[in-house]
């Protein structure tokens, strides 16, 4: 009976969706990238002859609530936003209990993989930043706190423009009631790029956006996020308790008055950080990001 239970998970987790397959008004063309619970396809429409990215069920995860929402939340949102740093979300359907999203197509690495490119420059570094910081700009202009920053979650193009994904754990901002009655929530995120107020499971605002934003760009120019851990608690302890590290103990070129902006992102007291990106924007542009030294690269 053991024997026969372990060939079905494994006959059930090798099922995927096939190139040539019709998904709707949709074929699908290549496989881009896989994760636990969903692929993500370049495919076609059938009428249109228009190129878009479907995010679809892994075939064995069929009718799993969970993971029909995530996607539903994500088109939820997605289709609120118009902006050119923003993935847009098109389309939203459920097939044989098999959940997928369709969005625009930006085939381009995220921001994790293309740091493991080694790319150098401070034009480019700069570029992203600000790109980054646009986007965040942007998507709380339309009041939503997004929640799940990371470098995973920004492409990367070709001219060092980025645009922002995944937005199933997006929330609107709480109403000022909310904010004088907080009520704890469920604690969801990334460990490495959590701010603290998430991890305790408080209401998050906008500086939230802002804690994470700091911990990617901490993480583009030294290679590292603030903070690590041996286990998942000791790295969440370290963002509620451990002192702020300076990125220039990792990177001596970045430039002193950039390397304490950073750490004011990264401050533990929310009333301690920029209020809002526009401020952050407005920072960045009167900071150089690297030392005179460095420049000549």
């Amino acid at each position: 009976m053991a024997l026969t239970l372990m060939l079905n998970v494994q006959r059930a987790s090798s099922e995927r969706h096939k190139a040539n397959d019709y998904w709707g008004d949709y074929r699908l063309i290549r496989r881009v990238v896989q994760s636990q619970a969903t692929e993500i396809w370049e495919v076609a429409h059938q009428r249109r002859k228009q190129t878009r990215a479907m995010k679809i069920m892994m075939p064995h995860w069929a009718g799993s609530r969970h993971v029909i929402q995530s996607l539903k939340r994500e088109y939820t949102v997605g289709r609120t936003l118009d902006n050119p740093a923003i993935i847009r979300a098109f389309d939203f359907g459920l097939i044989d209990r098999i959940a997928f999203l369709v969005m625009e197509f930006y085939p381009a690495p995220n921001l994790k993989q293309w740091m493991h490119q080694n790319t150098t420059g401070e034009q480019n570094f700069s570029r992203i930043i600000l790109s980054m910081a646009s986007s965040l700009a942007y998507l709380h202009s339309e009041d939503w706190i997004h929640r799940d920053i990371k470098p995973d979650n920004f492409l990367v193009g070709e001219s060092c423009d980025v645009k922002l994904i995944d937005f199933n754990l997006a929330k609107k901002r709480s109403s000022w009631l909310r904010r004088l009655l907080p009520i704890q929530t469920k604690v969801q995120g990334t460990p490495s790029y959590m701010p603290p107020e998430q991890i305790r499971g408080e209401p998050q605002d906008f500086r939230s956006d802002i804690y994470s934003f700091g911990c990617v760009v901490f993480e583009l120019l030294t290679g590292k996020p603030p903070f690590t851990g041996e286990s998942a608690n000791d790295l969440l302890n370290k963002h509620l308790r451990a002192s702020v590290p300076s990125p220039r103990k990792n990177n001596s070129e970045i430039d002193p008055v950039f390397s304490d902006l950073l750490q004011r992102l990264l401050s533990k007291n929310p009333d301690d950080r920029p209020p809002t990106m526009e401020q952050v924007i407005e920072q960045l542009s009167h900071c150089e990001i690297f030392t005179a030294a460095q420049k000549g690269i």
